[in-house]
């Protein structure tokens, strides 16, 4: 049985991979290896030609993209241990709402 928390996660997941597949692929296909598909950044950096430091550097970027994206479009709200708890689409026209 899916709980409500369940739900949530899944759509949260679903609307962060909305916004990384909308980001210039440069920032975005690191970041999607990296945070949703949990690959290292070493191997992230050997699957797509970088160094080490190129890899890193372009997951941080896509990180503050990403955070830049998600405070224009939703409110959440994190517990003591910056753990999604809520959040809500505050905009009709962004990646949330497809």
């Amino acid at each position: 049985m899916q709980t409500e928390s369940d739900f949530f996660g899944e759509a949260a997941t679903q609307c962060v991979t909305n916004m990384i597949a909308e980001m210039p692929s440069e920032y975005g296909e690191p970041l999607q290896l990296s945070e949703i598909e949990g690959m290292k950044q070493k191997d992230v950096a050997k699957r797509l030609g970088l160094s080490i430091s190129g890899a890193k550097s372009r997951i941080q970027r896509g990180r503050k993209l990403l955070r830049k994206s998600i405070t224009t479009c939703c409110h959440i709200e994190l517990n003591r241990r910056n753990e999604l708890v809520d959040g809500e689409c505050r905009n009709s026209n962004c990646d949330c709402s497809q």
